[in-house]
């Protein structure tokens, strides 16, 4: 998923909520992709970050990424109460949790897939609270 991606340094106007932006090759991507791109990515690092040898080093590594993920979640859907426009749950919210459960499903059984059924799973409880 990363060779579809442009990371790029933001500029001042950009103003972003993150320090490095994922945005899309496509302009005519759907604008929950980076969603999408940045639960798999962070996944993804946090198995890798497993394998760090300096115990300081890695749990310092895995508490930024769990705190991305936990980030890129409460953006997509916030607890209550929320905004008041739109109403009911974020519609990007089941698409960005159907593209992590097929993602999962294109791997085999670990610790990414596991994370990501768990993250989709997240997503849709949050939607429909």
């Amino acid at each position: 998923m990363s060779a579809y991606f442009n990371l790029y340094r933001p500029s001042p106007e950009d103003q972003p909520t993150r320090g490095v932006l994922l945005k899309p090759r496509n302009p005519g991507d759907p604008p929950w992709i980076f969603w999408v791109a940045s639960l798999v990515t962070s996944t993804a690092l946090k198995s890798a970050a497993s394998h760090i040898t300096d115990e300081q080093k890695r749990a310092s590594f895995i508490k930024g990424l769990d705190a991305q993920i936990a980030a890129d979640v409460d953006e997509l859907c916030p607890r209550p109460p929320r905004p008041p426009f739109p109403p009911g749950p974020n519609s990007f919210a089941f698409e960005v949790a159907s593209e992590l459960s097929l993602a999962a499903a294109s791997l085999t059984e670990g610790q990414i897939r596991s994370e990501l059924q768990s993250i989709a799973g997240l997503i849709v409880e949050r939607s429909l609270a």
